[in-house]
């Protein structure tokens, strides 16, 4: 027969450029896989490693664990894998208990966590150069040969080692073939996310290698997060996995997973609802000494979670206390007897013969669990005989964790503590390790935890203590385990929740954790019984509420508080879709679009009580009234008007609450500050107060009112004529003190008018200079016209008749970056990256020629491209050029760019945000299955494309997007070979379903949105970005950005970014 290096060695001649394994820092072909391992070997056998000899594979959860695995196994050794994650001390009790004679690990991981061992023994896989030829096998190797040396939890206090064959590793997987068109074989694509030194791992994680396939190490955070973990499933397109089944049932709720082929085990499957499309998981079956045995398909919904009946090369018994065989249907243990299971435990030969035993010639493992036959033939589990427990995928002898507890007591010098016992209990729907502890008074358990945790993995500390004054004993004095009472947190409210995001991550936590108390906010998720199999299911159900934080922050940040104010809200999402689209609806039928949805503030919600119970008061309105010399135009304040209110998004503002008890948020529209204009002869003090008593008492609605209105009022003073500007705001929006802000940018705005009104400088200078806008001086003139405009934003524009707009941002001394508009939008959408870059770039925009010159458009983006170097040429006639754009933009200027270099021009940079090449049939199908779904209503309501709809070209918007997506199905890219950075979100957006939801996850599975097809990969800088492609403009977005492109354009600029 051959061995399993016989195989390898086949694999790498056949798929010698195929992919044999890969994570998050790159992959490696089955000849590189070869290269390394028989480098490593001619390593092992100069350092003396001979046959049987123990060799370490420390090594982080990274694709090098399998040349270390290869390497070991053809110098004649047995591969020992450490798990990073265990304690020093348990790593080092390893060592000399496995009589370790090298080890192989990383540069990186020796310096951070380093052993108790000789570093001339050491050697560091990430420091070998590859060979060019393949691994060789030192010495006779049969399959009886010993391969592979497995720790597991130790009932004497210590780990034990499970010492298996050559023909284990041959034979692990063949409870796998049971299962027609499951097998592995080449096509296999295996994630690997469970421990090192799991034997589920080994299994799929060689395996896989076995079979030609290729192993998918999962990166950290899909370990801790069911988001990152489906994404990793989806980009890799996983065929195979195993997953404990805690979290497989939590997994399968909510994700569509068809096509992918999940073992799970580790411990009793719980039902599940049933699986749509036929889905099924592997419920699976076996232990570190076995290996899997025993499995069949679970599909939910069933009456019997049975773990299925034995593979083909797996006998069973069921057996009483004297081993003998019980009768049909009766429960007994469970006996596990196959060729190749390991026959006792490393140098523990009297511990083995309490494990195996021999009947009728035949050796047999005694697993400890009790179980009976179906009459199906498959088998049921009833629970063990003993005391180890299995928790969340874990095995744990609870004797080792007693006796490390003991141990504690004697070297913390604590008397009090008589005696313990470990058991799991079911607290609020989740298993926890729990101590209970024979002693007068209560101990303090933190400095426990402690000394133990330097010995024992994190899932084998307790997190529940339990002080009793005597354990329930039978009449031999026997601990009762079964009679140890629940566990009775005491409990105090730590906080209540202040906000409606507050009160959702405490309820979704009690929702969660079935907790049969109320969650304060002050509480940390770990100590009320949450882990990690639970954070992910947690970050689940707040991701559908719009409340986006991961797995891994909650188990870090712990403490509720923290927890809420590190979540990304969508706040749009706290209210169904059903009442989100009757508000936007009922916005949309007054004219008002909504822009975005933001939570209310505590000062909101106080005024908002108040408004509701004393409806008549008039406290919580601010009244204003300026007299001003010239006679203002309605015309001049509209515009003025206008402008303060696109500046101050609280001034568009509303609050929606449609019930007592639903959610109160605060909505920004594109509302318009309501004016109406007086003429009256005299405006004395009693028509004054008249004026001012009739505006107090006006009904106000907070979802339907706007929070500033303006009466301006023209009248006769002594002979002349003058204006009154009578201005209301409501608190809800509009704080006092922020008022004279509002109103002194409003008279900075009127003095560009009335330049000669000096009562209008008066009212600034009075409403505070501090308040005022920087610098009114206007804008130079750039080209033919220029908007005179405050603030930055609009920037300056030039206008020909033979080519399109280019609006200038910024002009100084930097390098010129010109980006191209996106898809259905102008210049506007890149204020804020205008913004932050002003000083270190003289920034342009190409505005969209065919929204400007609709009689005349342009289509194929080549053909567009080529329209707009004749733009760029006019603002910059030479290079080095730096182009850039978002989504769309990035298309069209990466076609530039092409264009430009084929020229002889010279290409600097190319900045690209998120822009794929919709070039191969698949995203071709997916894209116009989009394109289909988004409708007139979307361009009649985004926020993008307001200032497009304000100048009434909503049907030229329309007709554009029908062609844009035209031209992005059928455009070719061509090869740029200069510089491109291209800046990845990590998040697809949020609230998108059916089509739109299915092209952004298939899009994340490529690595620069296809246009890493398209570019020189050696100049190619992919930067990811923490939020999704809508939000490239938002600031956390650009906080990665800014730096990015100064890092990679301008360095040594960094800081002005």
């Amino acid at each position: 027969m051959k061995l399993f290096y016989e195989y390898l060695i086949e694999h790498s001649k056949e798929y010698s450029e195929k992919t044999a394994a890969l994570d998050s820092f790159g992959s490696m072909t089955y000849k590189e896989l070869m290269g390394i391992s028989a480098s490593l070997a001619h390593k092992l056998i100069a350092l003396g490693i001979k046959q049987q000899d123990t060799v370490a594979i420390y090594v982080p959860y990274r694709k090098e664990v399998i040349p270390g695995i290869i390497a070991v196994l053809c110098a004649g050794g047995i591969y020992v894998p450490f798990d990073d994650e265990y304690p020093v001390k348990r790593l080092e009790y390893i060592l000399e208990d496995a009589d370790i004679k090298a080890v192989l690990t990383t540069r990186q991981l020796w310096e951070k966590k380093k052993l108790g061992f000789p570093e001339s023994k050491v050697i560091f896989i990430d420091e070998i150069e590859t060979i060019d030829e393949m691994p060789f096998c030192s010495g006779e190797i049969s399959i009886d040969s010993p391969a592979m040396l497995l720790y597991t939890s130790g009932t004497t206090g210590k780990p034990k080692g499970v010492l298996h064959t050559q023909g284990m590793l041959l034979h692990m997987t063949e409870y796998i073939k049971s299962y027609e068109g499951l097998e592995l074989n080449q096509d296999t694509r295996c994630g690997i996310m469970s421990g090192f030194s799991f034997i589920a791992t080994q299994t799929f994680l060689m395996g896989t290698i076995l079979h030609g396939g290729t192993v998918c190490i999962a990166p950290d955070e899909a370990k801790k997060d069911m988001g990152y973990l489906y994404d990793f499933l989806q980009k890799e397109k996983i065929t195979h996995i195993f997953m404990p089944s805690s979290l497989a049932v939590i997994f399968v709720e909510d994700y569509d997973l068809d096509g992918i082929c999940i073992f799970t085990g580790g411990e009793k499957l719980k039902n599940f609802r049933p699986l749509s499309k036929n889905g099924f998981l592997i419920n699976s079956y076996g232990c570190t000494e076995t290996g899997g045995i025993l499995s069949r398909k679970a599909f939910g919904g069933e009456e019997s979670m049975s773990v299925g009946a034995p593979s083909s090369y797996t006998k069973t018994l069921i057996v009483d206390e004297v081993l003998n065989s019980v009768k049909a249907g009766e429960a007994g243990e469970l006996l596990i007897s196959t060729d190749y299971m390991a026959k006792g435990y490393y140098k523990q030969p009297e511990l083995g013969k309490e494990k195996w035993a021999e009947l009728d010639g035949k050796i047999w493992f005694r697993t400890g669990d009790r179980a009976f036959f179906l009459p199906d033939g498959n088998i049921e589990l009833l629970g063990r005989i003993d005391n180890m427990v299995k928790l969340r995928g874990y095995r744990i002898e609870t004797g080792e964790v007693e006796n490390r507890i003991a141990n504690a007591a004697v070297k913390l010098e604590i008397n009090a503590l008589r005696q313990v016992a470990v058991v799991v209990r079911n607290i609020y729907g989740t298993e926890h390790l729990c101590c209970y502890y024979e002693s007068e008074k209560e101990i303090d358990a933190a400095p426990f935890k402690a000394e133990i945790s330097q010995y024992l993995p994190h899932y084998m500390i307790p997190d529940i203590w339990v002080r009793m004054d005597a354990f329930p004993r039978n009449a031999n004095g026997k601990i009762l385990r079964k009679e140890l009472p629940k566990p009775k947190q005491k409990r105090i409210i730590n906080g209540v929740p202040d906000s409606e995001v507050m009160a959702r991550v405490i309820y979704t936590a009690e929702d969660t954790l079935g907790t049969d108390f109320f969650i304060g906010v002050g509480d940390k998720f770990t100590e009320i019984g949450g882990n990690s199999i639970s954070a992910m299911d947690y970050s689940m159900r707040l991701r559908k509420q719009g409340i986006k934080i991961s797995g891994a922050d909650i188990l870090s940040l712990d403490n509720f508080k923290e927890i809420a104010d590190k979540a990304k809200v969508a706040y749009e999402q706290l209210w169904s879709a059903e009442e989100y689209e009757a508000i936007r609806r009922d916005f949309f039928e007054r004219g008002e679009n909504i822009e975005k949805v933001l939570p209310i503030s505590p000062r909101q919600d106080d005024i908002l009580f108040n408004q509701l119970f004393y409806p008549d008061r008039s406290d919580y309105m601010n009244a204003l009234m300026l007299q001003v010399d010239s006679i203002i135009s309605p015309e001049h304040l509209r515009e003025a008007l206008d402008i303060v209110a696109k500046e101050n998004e609280e001034l568009r503002s509303a609050i929606v609450y449609r019930k007592v008890l639903s959610v109160i948020q605060q909505v920004i529209t594109d509302r318009r500050i309501p004016m109406e204009l007086i003429s009256m002869d005299t405006f004395d003090r009693e028509e004054r107060d008249k004026l001012r008593a009739k505006f107090l008492h006006e009904p106000f609605d907070p979802q339907y009112s706007s929070m500033m209105k303006v009466v301006l009022v023209h009248s006769n003073e002594s002979g002349r004529k003058i204006s009154f500007l009578y201005i209301l705001s409501y608190q809800l929006a509009v704080e006092k003190k922020k008022l004279k802000s509002y109103v002194a940018r409003l008279m900075e705005l009127l003095l560009e008018y009335y330049p000669s009104d000096k009562s209008i400088s008066d009212w600034i200078y009075l409403m505070g200079n501090d308040f005022s806008s920087k610098g009114h001086a206007k804008k130079p003139y750039v080209g033919e016209t220029s908007a005179d405009v405050y603030g930055f934003s609009r920037g300056n524009s030039i206008v020909t008749k033979s080519v399109p707009d280019i609006r200038i941002y910024s002009e100084n001394s930097g390098p010129k970056l010109v980006f191209i508009h996106t898809a259905n939008s102008d210049g506007g959408v890149y204020y804020r990256l205008a913004d932050r870059i002003r000083d270190v770039f003289s920034f342009a925009v190409i505005e969209p020629y065919n929204l400007y010159h609709h009689e005349n458009p342009v289509y194929g983006i080549k053909n567009i491209a080529a329209k707009y170097i004749q733009t760029l040429k006019e603002y910059q006639p030479q290079g080095p050029y730096i182009l850039g754009g978002w989504c769309y933009g990035g298309i069209v200027a990466h076609e530039m760019a092409c264009q430009l270099e084929s020229a002889g021009d010279e290409i600097s940079h190319l900045i690209m945000l998120d822009s794929h090449a919709i070039s191969n049939e698949e995203i071709q199908k997916k894209s116009k299955s989009m394109f289909n779904e988004i409708s007139r209503d979307y361009y009649e309501t985004c926020p993008l494309f307001e200032e497009i709809r304000e100048n009434g070209m909503l049907d030229v918007l329309i007709d554009n997007a029908a062609h844009v997506s035209d031209d992005l199905l059928h455009h070719k890219p061509s090869f740029f070979n200069g510089n491109v950075i291209y800046f990845k979100p990590d998040q697809i957006p949020a609230g998108i379903t059916g089509a739109n939801y299915r092209y952004w996850t298939y899009m994340m599975g490529y690595e620069a949105g296809n246009y890493e097809n398209y570019c020189n990969i050696d100049k190619l800088t992919i930067i990811h970005t923490p939020q999704e492609h809508d939000l490239m403009m938002d600031e956390p977005s650009l906080d990665v950005i800014v730096p990015g492109i100064c890092m990679k354009v301008r360095r040594g600029l960094i800081w002005k970014c």
